[in-house]
Protein backbone atom coordinates (compact mmCIF):
# COMPACT_ATOMS: atom_id res chain seq x y z
CA UNK A 1 0.00 0.00 0.00
CA UNK A 2 1.33 3.53 -1.24
CA UNK A 3 0.77 6.20 1.21
CA UNK A 4 0.61 9.96 0.28
CA UNK A 5 2.54 10.99 3.46
CA UNK A 6 5.71 9.64 1.66
CA UNK A 7 6.26 12.64 -0.55
CA UNK A 8 8.71 14.58 0.50
CA UNK A 9 8.12 17.59 -1.35
CA UNK A 10 4.58 18.56 -0.57
CA UNK A 11 3.55 21.61 1.11
CA UNK A 12 0.06 20.56 1.65
CA UNK A 13 -0.14 17.42 3.58
CA UNK A 14 -3.31 16.99 5.11
CA UNK A 15 -3.42 17.86 9.32
CA UNK A 16 -6.41 17.60 11.40
CA UNK A 17 -7.18 21.09 13.10
CA UNK A 18 -9.62 22.64 14.76
CA UNK A 19 -9.44 26.30 12.74
CA UNK A 20 -10.45 27.52 9.76
CA UNK A 21 -11.37 23.87 8.63
CA UNK A 22 -11.61 20.27 9.76
CA UNK A 23 -8.90 19.46 7.75
CA UNK A 24 -5.58 21.83 7.08
CA UNK A 25 -2.78 21.79 4.88
CA UNK A 26 0.64 21.81 6.66
CA UNK A 27 1.45 24.88 5.04
CA UNK A 28 -0.31 28.00 3.85
CA UNK A 29 0.74 30.08 0.68
CA UNK A 30 3.02 32.37 2.61
CA UNK A 31 5.28 29.42 2.54
CA UNK A 32 5.62 29.32 -1.00
CA UNK A 33 8.13 32.40 -1.23
CA UNK A 34 10.14 31.20 1.42
CA UNK A 35 10.64 27.58 -0.04
CA UNK A 36 10.92 29.67 -3.73
CA UNK A 37 13.89 31.25 -2.04
CA UNK A 38 15.68 28.08 -0.72
CA UNK A 39 15.06 26.20 -3.84
CA UNK A 40 16.66 29.07 -5.93
CA UNK A 41 19.66 29.21 -3.78
CA UNK A 42 20.66 25.81 -5.51
CA UNK A 43 19.54 25.76 -8.53
CA UNK A 44 20.19 27.44 -12.05
CA UNK A 45 16.97 26.29 -13.82
CA UNK A 46 13.75 26.01 -12.86
CA UNK A 47 10.62 23.57 -13.83
CA UNK A 48 7.10 25.32 -12.54
CA UNK A 49 4.44 23.10 -13.33
CA UNK A 50 0.60 22.98 -12.91
CA UNK A 51 -2.19 19.81 -14.08
CA UNK A 52 -4.65 20.54 -16.12
CA UNK A 53 -8.20 21.02 -14.26
CA UNK A 54 -7.06 18.81 -11.63
CA UNK A 55 -9.79 18.68 -9.21
CA UNK A 56 -12.61 18.75 -12.27
CA UNK A 57 -10.99 15.87 -14.21
CA UNK A 58 -9.67 13.92 -11.49
CA UNK A 59 -10.48 10.01 -12.22
CA UNK A 60 -11.88 8.68 -9.09
CA UNK A 61 -10.91 5.01 -10.04
CA UNK A 62 -6.96 6.24 -9.08
CA UNK A 63 -7.77 6.65 -5.85
CA UNK A 64 -7.45 3.15 -5.10
CA UNK A 65 -4.36 3.35 -7.73
CA UNK A 66 -2.52 5.23 -5.91
CA UNK A 67 -3.22 3.79 -2.72
CA UNK A 68 -2.36 0.06 -3.72
CA UNK A 69 -1.22 0.07 -7.11
CA UNK A 70 -2.96 -0.25 -10.25
CA UNK A 71 -2.60 -3.99 -10.41
CA UNK A 72 -3.61 -5.01 -6.73
CA UNK A 73 -6.97 -2.86 -7.61
CA UNK A 74 -7.96 -4.49 -10.78
CA UNK A 75 -7.41 -8.07 -9.34
CA UNK A 76 -9.42 -6.95 -6.18
CA UNK A 77 -12.33 -4.59 -7.08
CA UNK A 78 -14.44 -5.46 -3.35
CA UNK A 79 -14.75 -2.73 -0.68
CA UNK A 80 -12.14 -4.70 1.48
CA UNK A 81 -9.48 -2.57 -0.57
CA UNK A 82 -9.90 0.61 1.41
CA UNK A 83 -9.08 2.32 -1.64
CA UNK A 84 -11.99 0.49 -3.59
CA UNK A 85 -14.41 2.13 -0.64
CA UNK A 86 -13.41 5.45 -0.97
CA UNK A 87 -13.89 5.62 -5.09
CA UNK A 88 -17.49 4.27 -4.46
CA UNK A 89 -18.44 6.55 -1.67
CA UNK A 90 -16.85 9.64 -3.70
CA UNK A 91 -18.81 8.39 -6.68
CA UNK A 92 -21.84 8.12 -4.36
CA UNK A 93 -21.51 11.34 -3.51
CA UNK A 94 -22.10 12.67 -7.26
CA UNK A 95 -24.43 10.60 -9.06
CA UNK A 96 -21.71 7.77 -9.64
CA UNK A 97 -19.76 10.12 -11.59
CA UNK A 98 -16.37 8.99 -12.40
CA UNK A 99 -14.71 11.77 -13.53
CA UNK A 100 -14.15 14.82 -11.23
CA UNK A 101 -14.26 15.39 -7.39
CA UNK A 102 -16.08 18.56 -5.30
CA UNK A 103 -13.67 21.96 -5.13
CA UNK A 104 -13.91 22.84 -1.41
CA UNK A 105 -14.43 20.13 0.46
CA UNK A 106 -11.93 19.17 3.34
CA UNK A 107 -11.86 15.08 1.97
CA UNK A 108 -11.30 16.92 -1.63
CA UNK A 109 -7.49 18.10 -0.03
CA UNK A 110 -7.05 14.37 1.58
CA UNK A 111 -7.81 12.56 -2.25
CA UNK A 112 -5.53 15.26 -4.09
CA UNK A 113 -2.92 14.07 -1.68
CA UNK A 114 -3.30 10.56 -1.85
CA UNK A 115 -2.82 10.88 -5.47
CA UNK A 116 -0.39 13.45 -6.26
CA UNK A 117 2.14 11.61 -3.43
CA UNK A 118 1.77 8.63 -5.26
CA UNK A 119 2.74 10.41 -8.63
CA UNK A 120 5.44 12.23 -6.57
CA UNK A 121 6.67 8.85 -5.03
CA UNK A 122 7.05 7.09 -8.36
CA UNK A 123 8.66 10.23 -9.71
CA UNK A 124 11.33 10.22 -7.08
CA UNK A 125 12.00 6.29 -8.13
CA UNK A 126 13.35 7.55 -10.80
CA UNK A 127 15.14 10.98 -10.16
CA UNK A 128 15.43 12.33 -6.95
CA UNK A 129 13.41 15.90 -6.67
CA UNK A 130 14.32 19.41 -5.09
CA UNK A 131 11.86 21.26 -4.69
CA UNK A 132 8.00 21.57 -3.59
CA UNK A 133 4.65 20.99 -3.91
CA UNK A 134 1.14 22.84 -3.39
CA UNK A 135 -1.60 20.77 -4.38
CA UNK A 136 -1.42 20.35 -7.52
CA UNK A 137 1.37 23.01 -8.35
CA UNK A 138 5.39 21.97 -8.75
CA UNK A 139 8.48 24.19 -8.42
CA UNK A 140 11.24 21.96 -8.84
CA UNK A 141 15.20 23.17 -9.18
CA UNK A 142 17.74 21.91 -11.42
CA UNK A 143 21.46 22.48 -12.28
CA UNK A 144 20.58 21.82 -15.46
CA UNK A 145 17.90 22.02 -18.51
CA UNK A 146 18.65 18.41 -19.24
CA UNK A 147 17.57 17.33 -16.41
CA UNK A 148 14.90 19.95 -16.07
CA UNK A 149 13.93 18.30 -19.42
CA UNK A 150 14.26 14.68 -17.97
CA UNK A 151 11.84 15.42 -14.66
CA UNK A 152 9.33 17.24 -17.33
CA UNK A 153 8.84 13.77 -19.50
CA UNK A 154 8.94 11.62 -16.47
CA UNK A 155 6.19 13.57 -14.52
CA UNK A 156 3.87 13.93 -17.45
CA UNK A 157 4.18 9.65 -17.99
CA UNK A 158 3.72 9.19 -14.59
CA UNK A 159 0.40 11.64 -14.92
CA UNK A 160 -1.09 9.56 -17.57
CA UNK A 161 -0.96 6.85 -15.29
CA UNK A 162 -3.66 8.47 -13.51
CA UNK A 163 -5.36 9.91 -16.64
CA UNK A 164 -4.35 13.65 -15.50
CA UNK A 165 -1.84 15.85 -17.38
CA UNK A 166 0.18 18.98 -17.04
CA UNK A 167 -1.50 22.48 -18.44
CA UNK A 168 0.90 23.49 -21.09
CA UNK A 169 0.28 27.02 -20.96
CA UNK A 170 1.41 26.77 -16.69
CA UNK A 171 4.17 24.17 -17.53
CA UNK A 172 8.20 25.68 -18.43
CA UNK A 173 11.33 25.51 -17.95
CA UNK A 174 12.83 29.08 -16.65
CA UNK A 175 16.81 30.14 -16.58
CA UNK A 176 17.37 32.26 -13.42
CA UNK A 177 17.25 34.58 -12.27
CA UNK A 178 13.68 35.63 -12.17
CA UNK A 179 11.36 36.87 -9.59
CA UNK A 180 10.40 35.20 -6.71
CA UNK A 181 7.23 36.41 -6.38
CA UNK A 182 4.69 37.89 -9.03
CA UNK A 183 5.33 41.44 -9.35
CA UNK A 184 1.98 42.74 -8.34
CA UNK A 185 2.46 40.88 -4.79
CA UNK A 186 5.19 43.16 -4.36
CA UNK A 187 3.42 45.91 -5.21
CA UNK A 188 1.19 45.61 -3.11
CA UNK A 189 2.45 44.60 -0.39
CA UNK A 190 5.07 47.23 0.10
CA UNK A 191 2.47 50.02 -0.41
CA UNK A 192 3.20 52.75 1.72
CA UNK A 193 -0.15 53.58 4.03
CA UNK A 194 1.31 56.81 5.21
CA UNK A 195 -2.44 58.10 6.69
CA UNK A 196 -1.60 57.85 10.07
CA UNK A 197 -4.29 59.45 12.44
CA UNK A 198 -4.97 62.14 9.70
CA UNK A 199 -8.20 61.22 7.68
CA UNK A 200 -6.96 63.32 4.33
CA UNK A 201 -3.94 61.79 3.85
CA UNK A 202 -5.56 58.12 4.68
CA UNK A 203 -8.35 59.40 2.01
CA UNK A 204 -5.62 60.08 -0.83
CA UNK A 205 -3.42 56.70 0.31
CA UNK A 206 -6.69 54.69 -0.25
CA UNK A 207 -6.90 55.74 -3.13
CA UNK A 208 -3.79 55.41 -4.95
CA UNK A 209 -3.77 52.16 -3.30
CA UNK A 210 -7.26 50.65 -4.95
CA UNK A 211 -5.81 52.45 -7.96
CA UNK A 212 -3.00 50.62 -8.22
CA UNK A 213 -4.75 47.15 -7.38
CA UNK A 214 -7.47 48.38 -10.08
CA UNK A 215 -4.66 48.67 -12.65
CA UNK A 216 -2.99 45.86 -11.60
CA UNK A 217 -6.07 43.75 -11.73
CA UNK A 218 -6.62 44.61 -15.61
CA UNK A 219 -2.96 43.42 -15.85
CA UNK A 220 -3.35 40.10 -13.99
CA UNK A 221 -7.07 38.95 -14.20
CA UNK A 222 -8.22 35.98 -12.11
CA UNK A 223 -9.30 37.77 -9.20
CA UNK A 224 -6.46 37.15 -6.88
CA UNK A 225 -5.44 40.53 -7.04
CA UNK A 226 -8.71 42.21 -5.20
CA UNK A 227 -8.95 39.37 -3.35
CA UNK A 228 -4.95 40.20 -2.04
CA UNK A 229 -5.73 43.82 -1.69
CA UNK A 230 -9.40 44.11 0.18
CA UNK A 231 -6.92 41.61 2.63
CA UNK A 232 -4.27 43.86 2.78
CA UNK A 233 -6.49 46.36 4.10
CA UNK A 234 -6.40 44.72 7.76
CA UNK A 235 -3.53 46.25 8.12
CA UNK A 236 -5.11 50.11 8.58
CA UNK A 237 -8.09 50.94 10.44
CA UNK A 238 -10.35 53.41 8.19
CA UNK A 239 -11.05 56.73 9.82
CA UNK A 240 -14.78 57.58 10.60
CA UNK A 241 -14.30 60.80 7.25
CA UNK A 242 -13.21 57.63 5.36
CA UNK A 243 -15.71 54.83 5.84
CA UNK A 244 -18.46 56.16 3.04
CA UNK A 245 -15.56 56.37 0.94
CA UNK A 246 -13.67 53.10 1.95
CA UNK A 247 -17.27 51.16 1.26
CA UNK A 248 -17.50 52.61 -2.20
CA UNK A 249 -14.36 51.07 -3.05
CA UNK A 250 -14.98 47.88 -1.43
CA UNK A 251 -18.02 47.55 -3.99
CA UNK A 252 -16.52 48.79 -7.00
CA UNK A 253 -14.36 45.67 -6.26
CA UNK A 254 -17.31 43.23 -5.73
CA UNK A 255 -18.79 44.39 -9.41
CA UNK A 256 -15.13 44.30 -11.11
CA UNK A 257 -14.60 40.75 -9.44
CA UNK A 258 -17.61 39.04 -7.66
CA UNK A 259 -15.24 36.74 -6.00
CA UNK A 260 -13.51 39.04 -3.60
CA UNK A 261 -17.20 38.99 -1.71
CA UNK A 262 -16.20 37.01 0.84
CA UNK A 263 -13.30 39.57 1.38
CA UNK A 264 -15.34 42.38 1.30
CA UNK A 265 -18.43 40.91 3.75
CA UNK A 266 -15.31 40.14 6.32
CA UNK A 267 -13.92 43.82 6.60
CA UNK A 268 -17.77 45.06 7.32
CA UNK A 269 -17.89 42.62 9.99
CA UNK A 270 -14.17 44.06 10.98
CA UNK A 271 -15.93 47.12 11.93
CA UNK A 272 -19.46 46.35 12.88
CA UNK A 273 -19.08 47.82 16.00
CA UNK A 274 -17.90 51.23 15.33
CA UNK A 275 -19.51 51.94 11.57
CA UNK A 276 -22.68 50.71 10.16
CA UNK A 277 -22.34 49.42 6.38
CA UNK A 278 -24.41 51.44 3.87
CA UNK A 279 -27.54 49.69 3.12
CA UNK A 280 -27.79 52.25 0.27
CA UNK A 281 -24.38 51.03 -1.58
CA UNK A 282 -24.22 47.54 -0.31
CA UNK A 283 -28.11 46.97 -1.94
CA UNK A 284 -27.37 48.52 -5.36
CA UNK A 285 -24.15 46.40 -5.53
CA UNK A 286 -25.10 42.72 -4.38
CA UNK A 287 -28.46 43.18 -6.23
CA UNK A 288 -26.55 44.27 -9.33
CA UNK A 289 -24.51 41.33 -9.39
CA UNK A 290 -27.40 38.95 -9.18
CA UNK A 291 -29.20 40.76 -12.10
CA UNK A 292 -25.92 39.88 -14.15
CA UNK A 293 -24.70 36.95 -12.93
CA UNK A 294 -28.01 35.16 -12.75
CA UNK A 295 -29.06 35.13 -16.36
CA UNK A 296 -26.02 33.60 -17.17
CA UNK A 297 -26.18 30.59 -14.91
CA UNK A 298 -23.49 31.65 -12.38
CA UNK A 299 -24.59 30.42 -9.28
CA UNK A 300 -21.31 31.21 -7.55
CA UNK A 301 -21.15 34.88 -8.05
CA UNK A 302 -25.27 34.99 -6.91
CA UNK A 303 -25.26 32.92 -4.14
CA UNK A 304 -22.45 34.96 -2.41
CA UNK A 305 -24.21 38.20 -3.32
CA UNK A 306 -27.30 36.80 -1.43
CA UNK A 307 -25.57 35.34 1.35
CA UNK A 308 -24.02 38.91 1.66
CA UNK A 309 -27.57 40.86 1.53
CA UNK A 310 -29.05 38.18 4.02
CA UNK A 311 -26.09 38.82 6.51
CA UNK A 312 -26.46 42.36 6.17
CA UNK A 313 -29.80 42.33 6.70
CA UNK A 314 -30.77 44.44 3.05
CA UNK A 315 -33.40 43.29 0.95
CA UNK A 316 -33.56 41.22 -2.65
CA UNK A 317 -34.78 44.05 -5.11
CA UNK A 318 -37.08 42.37 -7.18
CA UNK A 319 -35.85 42.26 -10.36
CA UNK A 320 -33.00 40.37 -8.51
CA UNK A 321 -35.46 37.70 -7.20
CA UNK A 322 -37.16 37.10 -10.83
CA UNK A 323 -33.74 36.67 -12.20
CA UNK A 324 -32.79 34.21 -9.06
CA UNK A 325 -36.50 31.77 -9.39
CA UNK A 326 -35.36 31.17 -12.74
CA UNK A 327 -31.86 29.54 -11.83
CA UNK A 328 -32.21 25.61 -11.25
CA UNK A 329 -29.69 25.89 -8.36
CA UNK A 330 -30.16 24.18 -4.78
CA UNK A 331 -27.79 26.54 -3.20
CA UNK A 332 -29.15 29.56 -4.62
CA UNK A 333 -32.85 28.38 -4.06
CA UNK A 334 -32.13 27.56 -0.30
CA UNK A 335 -30.74 30.90 0.25
CA UNK A 336 -33.19 33.19 -1.44
CA UNK A 337 -35.74 30.89 0.82
CA UNK A 338 -33.59 31.90 3.88
CA UNK A 339 -34.34 35.30 2.72
CA UNK A 340 -38.02 35.19 2.41
CA UNK A 341 -38.03 33.69 5.47
CA UNK A 342 -36.16 36.67 7.07
CA UNK A 343 -38.65 39.13 5.70
CA UNK A 344 -35.68 40.44 2.90
CA UNK A 345 -37.91 39.30 -0.34
CA UNK A 346 -41.02 41.56 -1.03
CA UNK A 347 -42.59 39.66 -3.76
CA UNK A 348 -42.85 36.24 -2.27
CA UNK A 349 -44.78 34.63 -5.26
CA UNK A 350 -41.97 34.87 -7.55
CA UNK A 351 -40.39 31.92 -5.28
CA UNK A 352 -43.57 29.65 -5.73
CA UNK A 353 -42.01 28.26 -8.68
CA UNK A 354 -39.18 25.68 -6.22
CA UNK A 355 -42.40 24.03 -5.17
CA UNK A 356 -41.94 21.79 -8.19
CA UNK A 357 -38.42 19.83 -6.66
CA UNK A 358 -40.48 19.36 -3.00
CA UNK A 359 -41.45 15.97 -3.48
CA UNK A 360 -39.47 12.14 -2.63
CA UNK A 361 -38.51 11.61 -6.23
CA UNK A 362 -36.12 15.24 -6.22
CA UNK A 363 -35.01 13.54 -2.81
CA UNK A 364 -32.24 11.31 -5.59
CA UNK A 365 -31.78 14.40 -8.22
CA UNK A 366 -29.59 16.72 -8.48
CA UNK A 367 -31.86 19.52 -6.45
CA UNK A 368 -31.81 16.87 -3.11
CA UNK A 369 -30.23 19.88 -1.16
CA UNK A 370 -33.41 21.79 -2.26
CA UNK A 371 -35.93 19.26 -1.69
CA UNK A 372 -34.44 18.15 1.91
CA UNK A 373 -33.43 21.16 3.78
CA UNK A 374 -36.75 22.96 2.83
CA UNK A 375 -38.47 20.57 3.70
CA UNK A 376 -36.90 20.47 7.50
CA UNK A 377 -36.50 24.28 7.98
CA UNK A 378 -40.20 24.22 7.08
CA UNK A 379 -39.73 26.56 4.10
CA UNK A 380 -41.77 24.69 1.67
CA UNK A 381 -44.33 21.51 2.54
CA UNK A 382 -47.11 21.23 -0.35
CA UNK A 383 -50.52 21.48 1.63
CA UNK A 384 -52.25 18.37 2.05
CA UNK A 385 -49.49 15.96 0.96
CA UNK A 386 -47.65 13.21 3.58
CA UNK A 387 -44.35 14.56 4.82
CA UNK A 388 -42.21 12.70 1.75
CA UNK A 389 -39.00 13.09 3.79
CA UNK A 390 -40.23 11.34 6.45
CA UNK A 391 -41.47 8.83 4.03
CA UNK A 392 -37.82 7.81 2.77
CA UNK A 393 -36.41 5.52 5.56
CA UNK A 394 -33.03 6.76 4.84
CA UNK A 395 -33.85 11.01 4.54
CA UNK A 396 -35.87 10.08 7.31
CA UNK A 397 -33.11 8.96 9.82
CA UNK A 398 -31.15 11.87 9.00
CA UNK A 399 -34.19 14.42 9.73
CA UNK A 400 -34.69 12.56 12.89
CA UNK A 401 -31.24 12.97 13.67
CA UNK A 402 -31.49 16.71 13.29
CA UNK A 403 -28.51 16.09 10.24
CA UNK A 404 -28.97 19.27 9.03
CA UNK A 405 -26.64 21.37 5.71
CA UNK A 406 -27.09 24.71 5.98
CA UNK A 407 -27.31 26.75 8.98
CA UNK A 408 -29.43 29.54 8.83
CA UNK A 409 -28.52 31.02 11.80
CA UNK A 410 -25.34 32.48 11.05
CA UNK A 411 -25.27 36.06 11.46
CA UNK A 412 -22.17 38.98 10.70
CA UNK A 413 -20.92 38.40 13.95
CA UNK A 414 -20.13 34.67 12.89
CA UNK A 415 -17.81 36.10 9.96
CA UNK A 416 -14.27 35.04 10.39
CA UNK A 417 -12.10 38.17 10.83
CA UNK A 418 -10.28 40.06 13.45
CA UNK A 419 -13.37 42.56 14.81
CA UNK A 420 -11.76 46.04 15.35
CA UNK A 421 -12.02 46.42 19.01
CA UNK A 422 -12.47 49.27 21.57
CA UNK A 423 -9.45 49.83 21.67
CA UNK A 424 -9.34 50.29 17.96
CA UNK A 425 -11.99 52.86 18.47
CA UNK A 426 -9.93 54.86 20.22
CA UNK A 427 -7.25 55.05 17.40
CA UNK A 428 -10.43 57.20 15.91
CA UNK A 429 -10.74 60.84 17.39
CA UNK A 430 -13.88 62.42 17.02
CA UNK A 431 -14.74 64.52 13.87
CA UNK A 432 -13.77 67.90 13.80
CA UNK A 433 -10.68 66.98 16.30
CA UNK A 434 -8.11 67.93 13.62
Amino acid sequence: MRLASRSNISLTKPGIASEPRAINPQYDMNRIPIERAKLRASSKYILTADISLFYPSLYTHSIPWAIHSKEESKLNRSDDLIGNLLDKLVRNAQDGQTHGIPIGPDTSLLIAEIILGSVDEIIMLNVPLNGYRYIDDYELGFKTRSEAELVLAIMQETLNQYELSLNPKKTCILDLPVPLETPWVSSLRSFPFKGGNNPKTQEYDLLRFFDLAFQLSAEYPGGTVLRYAIARTNGINIKEENWLLFQNLLAQCCIIEPGVLSKVITQLARYKEIFDPSNDIFYRCFNYIITIHAPLGHGSEVAWAIWCLILLEINLSEDAVKFVAKMEDAIVALLALDAENKGLITNESELEEYAKFINSQELYGPNWLLAYEANIKGWLQPAGVQDYVHGDEGFKFLKEQGVSFYDNSLTIDSIVGRPVTDQDAKRFPPSGSY
